[in-house]
């Protein structure tokens, strides 16, 4: 903060004046002396300015009216005024990042800025909180959080949650974000935004010497052979008129630690050599059952 002597103001000072020391004070709109914001025995400079050494702010940065008491000595006399000081309240802003992990659980985080940057001091900050809601406004339920406390870069990482609710293929979401900053409460709306894998069950099938039906099923996610969050699978063989072959079907089988499903061998009397049939696999990955159709023909002997 810099001050002077102007003799075209109120303070009405000659040219040939003596300059002494200045002090200031700023004091609250309740006429309270901030403690700590006050400075005495500044000399002025070649040009007559005051210039007041930097101290820690310890003023509101809410809107709130204060005042700063600046006395000159000049010719051995004290002058005084009275100066508003307009602390302008910042734009505050809060945002998100959310995402799948490979638990299948929602995880993120929340952060907040003021005037476009993000604000890492702690003590600024508190209480963050989100819920999940869809296209409809209806909250998700169990997807939410409260009470988040900030890390030491500002950020509210949320606890990672279950998000096998969520329908991640045809559905929309968002979540409603909340933080206090600087004694304000701030809300804000964000869009959910997934990246959701591309599921492919596979099988590989055959007749052992015993003329029994084996299968080998698996599912793959962008490629990759899925070996967590499997519920069972199932199959069904149908002829070539799209018929259910009887015998030839299974649920509730289970993954073994590879992520690959054995199907129990049954007798492959019903299949006739040179009849193309079709196979229903279904998984249940990530809480959905994910479909597809796979085709062979026995070939005789």
């Amino acid at each position: 903060m810099t001050a002077w002597a102007n003799k075209n103001e109120s303070l009405a000072i000659a040219p040939s004046a003596v300059l002494g020391t200045a002090s200031y004070q700023i004091f609250s709109k309740a006429g309270v002396a901030i403690s700590g914001m006050s400075g005495t025995g500044i000399l002025a400079n070649a040009q007559g300015l005051y210039v007041f050494p930097a101290v820690s702010n310890q003023i509101s940065t809410q809107l709130e009216h204060y005042e700063i008491r600046i006395s000159i000595f000049v010719d051995g006399e004290a002058r005084v005024n009275y100066i508003p000081l307009i602390n302008q309240t910042p734009i505050y802003a809060l945002d998100a990042g959310f995402s799948i992990n490979a638990n299948n659980q929602l995880v993120g985080a929340l952060w907040s800025k003021a005037n476009g940057s993000r604000i890492m001091d702690s003590s600024r900050i508190s209480n963050g909180y989100y819920y999940v809601h869809d296209s409809n406004g209806i909250a998700v339920p169990g997807l939410t959080e409260s009470g988040i406390v900030p890390n030491s870069e500002g950020f509210f990482v949320i606890a990672p949650i279950s998000a096998t609710s969520l329908d991640l293929q045809s559905s929309v979401y968002f979540a409603h974000i909340r933080a206090e900053v600087d004694g304000l409460l701030i809300n804000d709306n964000v869009p959910l935004t997934f990246g959701v894998p591309e599921y492919e069950p596979k099988a590989q099938f055959s007749i052992n010497s015993a003329n029994q039906f084996q299968a080998t099923i698996w599912v793959t996610a962008n490629g990759d052979v899925k070996t967590n969050n499997l519920g069972t699978a199932s199959y069904q063989v149908y002829d070539v008129a799209g018929n259910p072959v009887s015998g030839l079907s299974q649920t509730g089988i289970t993954a073994d630690i590879n992520g690959r499903f054995q199907i129990t061998p049954v007798s492959a009397i019903l299949l006739t050599d040179l009849t193309h049939y079709s196979v229903r696999i279904g998984v249940i990955v990530d809480g959905v059952e994910r479909v597809s159709y796979k085709g062979f023909t026995l070939l005789g002997t």
